[in-house]
């Protein structure tokens, strides 16, 4: 890793952060408007002038550090400095070495019908009771399929923890084939007693029945919905009425009930949604999408939206109580360009259209009702 290290000290990275209690002397630079494409072995990640401004400064070249960092697939902290301590900036890498010095015999772990082989299982260190990365070979598509690795204990069978997600780098943007060999993020949690991983591909669709849900919750439709992050991620996490330092940038009044806590640029964001036919009598549903959208808000409220994405399709007959779940929903935060947003206030919410159409079984008169989706919108903060 350290080569890339020197590559960001070649480059002049810098850090754009408050310089705080500790005086730094002025320069002056020219703006140095530039394309900057950092080339790895599993795709290429392109640097551009709505990243942070590039500057020239002695003939030498200079982006933003945090930039830089997610560029190369690295995670970017900060401690702001005290009135006798410096800054403290730490980096830290996410992914692995180039493919010459990987060995696929490494790649050990598979499942049952050879979909993938996994290996270099660890942890960056950044949590130390986390494994959080490794390597993955794919033989076969992993379409409308998710990865789950579980840890085995030293007995060689009793499962210890199941993976909390398995992100492969720019599975978004360029999704993976049989054949490639990427990174891959994930979360899972190990101790003293993990002796080996068992690795299994899974529909990332999941169909049950849920017949003591709460009908009351589903404001008189046919179908209710109910959307929600997941709190590993975020800090300051819970009502916000328990945290009452707030962000200034964060909109109040009802907002301030959304208000969902803060996630680090870099982290994988996951959330979780599920959809419930409540009505008594089996129904056929129009196919209609729902989707994750992301957007910017800015200190007027008004919203830009900057991602958007596909969770899943409902339709077809439900039988009463029917639930469908999408297993994995995860968000790299990265824009619709395919870079990192900047820190600031977002929205991210579930959307569903305004009207679904469906039929009673046995009926031919089409219906239709205006969803209510629970939880549908939170706000956040990217730091």
């Amino acid at each position: 890793m350290n080569k890339k290290m020197v590559l960001a000290l070649a480059c002049g990275a810098v850090v754009t952060f408050a310089t705080g209690a500790i005086a730094s002397p002025k320069i002056q630079a020219v703006l140095f408007p530039s394309t900057i494409k950092v080339h790895k072995y599993m795709g290429a990640n392109e640097i551009g002038q709505t990243d942070g401004e590039v500057i020239n400064y002695n003939k030498r070249v200079y982006v933003p550090l945090r930039t830089f960092a997610q560029a190369m697939d690295a995670t970017i902290s900060y401690e702001p400095p005290t009135k006798n301590k410096l800054p403290r900036i730490d980096i830290y890498s996410n992914q692995q070495d180039d493919p010459i010095q990987l060995s696929e015999k490494e790649l050990k772990y598979s499942d049952p019908d050879n979909y993938v082989s996994i290996g270099y299982l660890e942890s960056s260190g950044v949590t130390p009771d986390i494994l959080d990365r490794g390597v993955i070979k794919f033989h076969k598509d992993l379409k409308n399929k998710r990865i789950l690795i579980t840890s085995l204990n030293k007995d060689g069978g009793t499962t210890i923890y199941n993976s909390h997600y398995v992100y492969i780098h720019q599975e978004n943007s360029s999704p993976p084939k049989a054949g490639d060999i990427r990174s891959f993020r994930t979360n899972l949690m190990m101790n003293e007693s993990t002796a080996s991983y068992q690795i299994s591909v899974i529909d990332n669709s999941m169909k049950w029945s849920w017949p003591d849900f709460d009908t009351n919750q589903n404001g008189g439709s046919p179908m209710a919905f109910d959307f929600s992050l997941d709190s590993r991620e975020l800090e300051h996490k819970g009502e916000s009425s328990l945290y009452p330092m707030i962000p200034a940038d964060v909109p109040k009044d009802s907002y301030v009930n959304q208000y969902a806590g803060q996630i680090r640029q870099g982290n994988i964001f996951t959330m979780s949604m599920v959809a419930i036919h409540t009505a008594s009598n089996p129904a056929k549903y129009e196919s209609f999408p729902i989707e994750l959208v992301v957007s910017r808000v800015h200190a007027d409220r008004s919203e830009t939206e900057v991602y958007r994405k596909k969770i899943t399709t409902i339709s077809g007959l439900w039988k009463p109580f029917d639930a469908n779940t999408p297993r994995e929903i995860k968000w790299d935060m990265m824009g619709k360009n395919g870079k990192p947003l900047a820190v600031g206030t977002y929205s991210i919410y579930c959307k569903i259209p305004n009207t679904v159409n469906y039929t009673i079984e046995g009926q031919t008169k089409k219906q239709s009702f205006q969803p209510f989706v629970r939880f549908y919108n939170y706000i956040v903060q990217i730091v």
